[in-house]
C-alpha cells in the first residue's frame, strides 16, 4: 500500500482544470445573500479556503471586499493571476485559517466555507471562522450532504470505493446545524440547491484519469498501482456505458447568523 499523502501541486492542477470555470454556485450564493442581507455592495466577504477563486471572482465583482484564505500556495497564486485579469482588488492570505488572526486578516460581514467543511474538524473550523465575523454578521457553508452525494452521477461512474471515500469525509446537515449552535450561530437558511452539471464524456474522462478530485486523488495515494489501474478501468467503463452524461447535483447551502454574546444566555 501506498502512503497516505496527496501532491498539492498535483491535486491543484487537475482542480484548476476541472473545477475552476465561474459556475451556477456562485450565482445561486449571490442571490441568497441578497435576498438574506439586501443590499451586498456594501458587504464584505471572507472566502476561507478560496481554491483557484471560483466563488471569489464573481462575488468580489458585486460586493465591496473580498478577501480570500488559501493554504495551498499554487492555488494561492493562481487566484492572485485570476484577480488581476478580471481586474479586481482581492487581497490573498497563503496560510491556514489558524495560523491567522482576526488582527491581520479583519472582521467580515460574511464568511464562506465553500466545500472545505469536507477537510477539517467541523467544530474547531466554525470557532476558528466566528472570530472572523462581526456581532450579527454571516457564515455560509456550501457542501455535499451525505445523502445526496451517493445519489449523483459522478459517484455512480466513479464505484463504491471512490464513493466510500468521498463518504469519510462528508457529514451530515444535521451534525453541522449542531456544530453551527455551538459555535454560537443562529440559522436564517438552509437547502438543496440543484446545479445542473453536462459532464460531457472527455471531461470526466479527463478528471478519473488525472485524479482531479479529492476522493480519486486519495484513492491514488492509498491503493498499489495496480489496483489503482483497475478502478480507473472500471470506472471508464461505466463512463463509456452511461448513455446521459448530464445530472444534477445537490449541493447543500446554510446561512447562519452570528449571535451576539449578550443574546447567548437564551
Amino acid at each position: 500500500m501506498k502512503a497516505q499523502t496527496i501532491d498539492s501541486d498535483t491535486y491543484a492542477e487537475c482542480y484548476y482544470k476541472n473545477r475552476s470555470s465561474i459556475d451556477e454556485q456562485a450565482l445561486v450564493i449571490l442571490e441568497l445573500i441578497s435576498n438574506l442581507i439586501g443590499d451586498i455592495s456594501k458587504v464584505s466577504v471572507l472566502d476561507v479556503g478560496s481554491g483557484p477563486g471560483r466563488l471569489a471572482i464573481p462575488i468580489g465583482k458585486k460586493v465591496h471586499k473580498v478577501v480570500c484564505i488559501e493554504s495551498d500556495l499554487s492555488a494561492a497564486n493562481y487566484l492572485k493571476n485570476r484577480a488581476k485579469r478580471n481586474k479586481l482588488e482581492i487581497e490573498v492570505f497563503p496560510s491556514k485559517l489558524e495560523n491567522l488572526s482576526s488582527e491581520e486578516v479583519g472582521h467580515f460581514d460574511l464568511v464562506i466555507l465553500s466545500h472545505i467543511i469536507h477537510w477539517f474538524d467541523v467544530s474547531i473550523l466554525l470557532n476558528l471562522a466566528s472570530k472572523y465575523i462581526v456581532d450579527n454578521g454571516y457564515i455560509l457553508l456550501s457542501y455535499f450532504d451525505l445523502e445526496n452525494l451517493k445519489n449523483m452521477l459522478f459517484y455512480k461512474i466513479s464505484g463504491n470505493e471512490i464513493l466510500k471515500i468521498q463518504e469519510d469525509n462528508t457529514i451530515s446537515t444535521s451534525q453541522v446545524e449542531s456544530f453551527l449552535n455551538s459555535a454560537g450561530f443562529n440559522i436564517i437558511h438552509r437547502g438543496d440547491t440543484p446545479l445542473n452539471v453536462n459532464y460531457g464524456d472527455k471531461k470526466l474522462e479527463k478528471i478519473i484519469n488525472n485524479a482531479g478530485t479529492l476522493a480519486w486523488q486519495k484513492a491514488k495515494a492509498m491503493l498499489s498501482k495496480k489496483e489503482y489501474r483497475e478502478l480507473t478501468k472500471s470506472a471508464l467503463t461505466r463512463l463509456n456505458n452511461e448513455p446521459i452524461l448530464r445530472d444534477t447535483e445537490y449541493r447543500t447551502i446554510i446561512v447562519a447568523q452570528k449571535r451576539l454574546y449578550t443574546n447567548d444566555l437564551d
